[in-house]
């Protein structure tokens, strides 16, 4: 990938730090806000997030919650580097509370689906869940974002 004229690679390694982000590993509880209460959520810096292990996905399930992981953690780096709204607002293709907009795009056919965005396409759908996973990843515009907030001061 190219920024500023420069070549980068970039490789993510995940360390455990106490002045890290708030997010809690949950079980889902009481189901007080309906679909909300039991998903995985990080409204950083508003409240603390919620992070959940989806056992019914079967031999999915590890790859859907690091699939999930990476999307939650990716709304902090948004929210520094663009804001609420567009973090919460996926890119535009969601309302801030979550919603999807009527004309967010299905997930593509084929090729790299953007890890922040959201799709129309219902991910658990047996069809697409499996190569969606796969295929998902940081696009190069969050992958840039995140070279260009990370010199920032905490």
């Amino acid at each position: 990938m190219r920024l500023n004229g420069l070549e980068w690679s970039v490789k993510v390694t995940v360390r455990e730090s106490a002045q890290g982000m708030p997010i809690t590993f949950a079980n889902p509880g009481i189901r007080l806000l309906g679909n909300l209460s039991s998903r995985s959520r990080n409204p950083y810096p508003v409240f603390t997030g919620n992070l959940y292990y989806d056992h019914s996905c079967g031999s999915d399930s590890d790859a859907i919650f690091s699939m999930t992981a990476a999307h939650e953690i990716g709304h902090g780096f948004l929210t520094s580097a663009f804001g609420i709204a567009w973090s919460w607002g996926h890119g535009g293709t969601s309302s801030i509370l979550g919603c999807a907009h009527a004309n967010a795009p299905p997930y593509p056919p084929s090729g790299e689906i953007g890890l922040m965005s959201y799709y129309r396409t219902n991910i658990n759908s047996p069809v697409y869940r499996g190569d969606i996973i796969h295929r998902t990843i940081a696009s190069e515009d969050d992958v840039k974002t995140l070279i260009l907030i990370s010199g920032r001061a905490a």
